[in-house]
């Protein structure tokens, strides 16, 4: 089980608002993918000890996607994922962190297997990619993003407008 000092320090990086650019693959048989803009927002909840992120997906000026998660760890110290789409089903990912990088995964229906994996290695940005893989063997990257720390300034003065 990993310390409660590694969970803290973890959480605490993982603080904060986050903005950047996206790549998303909407069909990978037709070759089309899109770019959007990814902000986040994450806060400590649960006495600490998990961290809210409210997430948006802005395309064309246009939000095209929003959801709310919810990161914490179970008893065991597995990192655990609650994914709250603004539309679909929730999906629980469970999986480890190592230092800054956290990766988790969930199996929906058909047995396609979604990793999702977030890098909070470097103290003002954060990287996130989603992988599928199918029960035939394929995999494929279908969602990259790189984000940079906003500001506090900015940050106060958005949550204040």
């Amino acid at each position: 089980m990993a310390e409660n000092t590694d969970i803290d320090t973890l959480l605490e990086r993982m603080q904060g608002r986050f903005e950047g650019d996206e790549h998303i693959v909407i069909d990978p048989s037709e070759g089309q993918s899109m770019t959007a803009t990814g902000r986040f927002n994450n806060s400590r909840v649960l006495g600490g000890s998990g961290m809210r992120a409210d997430y948006e997906q802005v395309s064309n000026g246009e939000v095209g996607m929003r959801c709310e998660t919810l990161f914490r760890f179970d008893a065991g110290g597995a990192a655990v994922l609650s994914w709250m789409p603004s539309e679909g089903d929730p999906q629980i990912y469970t999986g480890s962190f190592d230092g800054f990088r956290i990766e988790v995964a969930h199996t929906g229906e058909g047995g396609v297997r979604q990793v999702i994996t977030a890098d909070y290695s470097d103290p003002e940005r954060m990287t996130n990619s989603m992988q599928v893989h199918l029960p035939d063997g394929t995999a494929m990257t279908v969602f990259e993003g790189e984000y940079r720390r906003l500001p506090v300034e900015r940050e106060q003065q958005e949550l204040s407008s």
